[in-house]
């Protein structure tokens, strides 16, 4: 092939798939072709916010390892590490505000154009220079798992740099130069550690095979060449310590959360239903969420793969070195076990098999492999093949599956049915037809194939989780005036929330619009997010909406928060000041009781046990009290009240006594003993336009009593945080404000099959309190008279004065990290951990100047991994390479 064909064919692969993509995305109508757009789900809630805040943080306004817009404050080195190195955020800084959906479609298919360029030079670097390498390429860029996973760019870069390291291992071993291998594990660790790890699996496969298949005269060869491989993996690994080694220790407590049932050994679901993912448009949400593994890469790839077993000019060692690594990947979807291991010793919730993209490019590169053959194919192979993939598919669709329908298999064997006409035609006719014109149709008929499944998959994707460019505008027009405008006004530190967040259950708004929040699925610690579960916050995955709902003012006062953005009446239910009506119905509430970010509290405070008390509202008072060293509850429990059970098991009213004799009585039974007295099998939940969960048909319990005091009233539903449980959308809710007397009712609906084991542990973990603003207004006024000032220079770096007693210690409403090093009057001072959260230190008494500093754990023995690793990569290359001889093993 000449240099400037081939140079034609490498730029055909960075292209074609773009056009497909492109042609997709008119037919959907997705930005910049119409209103919908591919910003929803993870790109949505994760990447936008995070690369809005990225934006500051190339201003010097932010740091890149620790930020206040996370939860109360967290280390964000992993949030950094799985998307700093995507190519996408540059479309995005780029675009800014305005063009931002634009841009992520932008990137979308110059990420798909990637692969296609990628997987392109890989095959021909291994297989040589064939123009039918652009039919595999170009089926590698838009296979199922780009697809489905357009809105999810994390899973991106493994994809783009899969083929790009099997080629440096190729290059490794024969021509012994490791450059390119080095650099592709050093990139992809460096883009997300998951990923990286599943391209470094990859790679021990391919090595293992590689070293199987080689020829036996050069078995004395083997172990230069595992030295060689160990020290480059090593290298390219250790390349990226700056980035993934702070990353990891950040994330030790989600590690320790993890369960040994996690990697049980049993399996995932019937064999058949996986391979029938191997059809166009075999997708759906809830496949993509939690369903088989996504490895569409086009029916022809499935004939030569098996074409390619039924090959005898293939040897028995090589098949059977593909035959193992694709019966491991096919374990992998098959045992959870193996999933877990294959993707990095975790078990991901959601977007399980994410590691499937590499036995997609395991079958391309069979196939492309094959289509070398295929000119001069023994014709009674290709009637074998046929007719095993004829049985194939009518055994995969004796039974229906709901992600897959008839069209497109049909559509699929109609495709593949012309390619193999054109085919007899070119054996039959040779002298009517050439390999050009044979190669040039199987493309268009490939391009077609895969057009038909981007837009079929996608189209269910959009239908079901899409959203619009309008809609994305309003949601940054509703809530970034008011935001900006509050820091704008008021440049002190301090935490404001949003109720009714863009990003919803996500809570990534304070990323979005830079200010410092709670949130709700933050990077933070999961024993920082649990114990603020255990002050009202829920923090229950995607099941909470918005920030406020329930929470307290005693909450939110201790936690700093200044401002609260909302839709309700925070001057009835907290007492807080209305600033200004924002809009469509929000308005801005400045909260009078809020705390500063440092506190000298009563030295009491270190030994209070969240995790031996339930009681949400006796914490409070716990913490409120301890502090100041006050004697009154800001939470007053109301224990006579009546219940009235509706449209359940049956309809029956008891009171507050009864209630708990029948919760008592009914905890005998579990679930499987009323699954034939439960009436409401289901309620499936809806919102209305307000976004508070209603439900249809509904059952619910009715609490209703007389007011004893004035003040809000509180439910809390212990329940409702646990799994398969749950009668509200938070476990906790303000019912209403009341004066004395005053006749107070609330509901409690139900989200589950109704049954006595349910109701007996609802009616078990029912709260009901009082909250008196006048008690949190003294303990508050306490607190803020008592000496001290603090200013945050950065959000690694904070500097203040206090003044305490014997009595007393300094308290942070920072969560406890080790990165926090802290130094009294120049000297170091040891840390703590106080009400299970806060960083804390006791100081001797007297007058202080302190300062803070954030040191990031394992970044500076990351630096020097990374420097060494730099080294040993230059002399590697630049001497020790320069005049080596190259041989082929293989």
């Amino acid at each position: 092939m000449s240099r400037k064909k081939y140079i034609l064919l490498v730029v055909a692969s960075f292209f074609l798939p773009a056009l497909i993509t492109i042609a997709a995305l008119a037919a959907l109508k997705v930005t910049p072709f119409g209103n919908n757009t591919l910003l929803f789900g993870d790109s949505y809630y994760y990447y936008t916010p995070w690369l809005s805040y990225f934006t500051t943080v190339l201003k010097g306004e932010h740091s890149m390892y620790y930020s206040f817009s996370d939860g109360i404050g967290s280390n964000i080195a992993l949030l950094n590490s799985t998307q700093l190195f995507h190519p996408i955020s540059l479309f995005y800084l780029i675009a800014g505000w305005d063009y931002m959906p634009q841009a992520f479609s932008a990137a979308i298919i110059f990420d798909t154009s990637l692969c296609g360029l990628t997987m392109f030079l890989c095959l021909s670097g291994i297989l040589g220079k064939h123009a039918s390498n652009i039919i595999f390429s170009t089926s590698y860029a838009l296979m199922g798992y780009m697809v489905v996973y357009n809105y999810n760019p994390l899973f991106h870069m493994g994809v783009v740099f899969l083929p790009l390291m099997v080629l440096g291992l190729v290059k490794l071993i024969e021509e012994k130069r490791t450059a390119l291998y080095t650099i592709s594990i050093a990139y992809t660790v460096l883009s997300g550690f998951q990923m990286g790890f599943i391209v470094c699996m990859a790679s021990v496969f391919v090595f293992a095979a590689y070293l199987y298949v080689m020829n036996s005269k050069l078995i004395g060869k083997r172990k230069e060449i595992f030295v060689r491989y160990t020290i480059a993996s090593v290298t390219g690994g250790f390349l990226g310590s700056i980035v993934w080694l702070p990353a990891l220790l950040s994330c030790t407590d989600r590690i320790k959360t993890t369960n040994i049932s996690d990697f049980a050994f049993e399996d995932n679901g019937p064999i058949l239903q996986m391979a029938a993912k191997l059809f166009s448009g075999a997708d759906s949400t809830s496949q993509i969420i939690n369903g088989y593994p996504v490895i569409f890469c086009g029916v022809l790839t499935i004939l030569l793969v098996i074409l390619y077993f039924l090959n005898k000019e293939i040897s028995k060692r090589e098949k059977i070195a593909v035959s193992a690594i694709l019966v491991a990947y096919g374990l992998s979807f098959y045992i959870k076990t193996f999933k877990a291991i294959f993707q990095g010793f975790s078990s991901n919730t959601w977007f399980n098999h994410r590691q499937s993209f590499v036995f997609s490019f395991f079958l391309l590169l069979i196939a492309a492999k094959e289509m070398q053959y295929i000119y001069e194919l023994d014709l009674k192979d290709l009637k074998k093949a046929l007719i095993i993939l004829v049985l194939s598919v009518l055994v995969i669709f004796s039974v229906s599956y709901e992600f897959i329908s008839g069209g497109n298999v049909v559509a699929d064997l109609l495709i593949l049915s012309l390619i193999l006409s054109c085919y007899a035609f070119y054996r039959f006719r040779p002298e009517r037809s050439d390999k050009r014109s044979l190669i040039l149709i199987m493309l268009l008929c490939v391009s077609l194939q895969l057009y038909i499944n981007y837009y079929t998959s996608e189209k269910k994707i959009l239908d079901e989780w899409g959203s619009g460019e309008t809609e994305f505008r309003n949601d940054i027009f509703i809530r970034q005036p008011p935001v900006y405008g509050l820091l704008e006004s008021d440049k002190d530190f301090y935490r404001l929330e949003i109720e009714d967040q863009m990003t919803k259950g996500m809570g990534q708004d304070p990323f979005l619009f830079h200010y410092n929040g709670v949130g709700h699925a933050t990077y933070s610690s999961y024993v920082v997010t649990s114990n603020l579960q255990k002050l009202g916050i829920n923090w229950t995955g995607q099941k909470a909406n918005s920030y406020g709902s329930g929470v307290t003012a005693a909450t939110d006062s201790l936690l700093g928060i200044k401002y609260v953005i909302s839709k309700r009446d925070l001057e009835k239910e907290k007492n807080y000041i209305k600033k200004m009506n924002a809009i469509e119905g929000n308005s801005i509430y400045e909260n009078p009781f809020a705390l500063d970010l440092l506190v000298v509290s009563n030295d009491e405070v270190k030994d209070i046990d969240l995790e031996s008390n339930k009681d949400i509202f006796d914490i409070q008072n716990c913490i409120w009290k301890a502090m100041t060293g006050s004697d009154e509850n800001i939470f007053i429990r109301e224990n006579n009240y009546n219940v009235a059970i509706h449209n359940s098991i049956e309809s029956f009213a008891m009171n507050s006594e009864e209630a708990k004799l029948f919760s008592e009585e009914m905890s005998i039974f579990t679930d499987e003993d009323e699954n034939e007295n439960s009436k409401n099998k289901s309620n499936k939940s809806v919102t209305d336009e307000n976004g508070n969960v209603i439900y249809p048909n509904t059952s619910y319990i009715e609490i209703s009593f007389q007011a004893a005091r004035d003040g809000s009233v509180y439910m809390y539903d212990s329940a409702a945080i646990i799994d398969g449980f749950g009668t509200m959308e938070d476990a906790l809710k303000y019912i209403g404000t009341y004066r004395k007397g005053e006749e107070v009712s609330g509901r409690l609906y139900f989200n589950e099959n109704v049954t006595r084991a349910f109701l007996a542990i609802t009616l078990e973990g029912l709260q009901i309190y009082y909250s008196d603003d006048s008690v949190l207004e003294k303990c508050s006024e306490t607190l803020r008279n008592r000496q001290s000032s603090i200013t945050k220079i950065s959000d690694t770096s904070l500097v203040g004065d206090a003044t305490v007693d014997d009595t007393q210690l300094i308290m942070f409403t920072i969560p406890y990290d080790t990165g926090w090093k802290l130094t009294v009057d120049g000297i170091k001072e040891e840390t703590f951990r106080t009400a299970d959260i806060f960083l804390s230190a006791k100081v001797p008494a007297g007058e202080h100047s302190f300062r803070l500093e954030y040191v990031v754990p394992g970044l500076l023995v990351g630096k020097i991994l990374s420097i060494i690793s730099v080294l040993v990569f230059a002399f590697q290359v630049f001497f020790y390479e320069r005049n080596i001889k190259i041989q082929k093993f293989v």
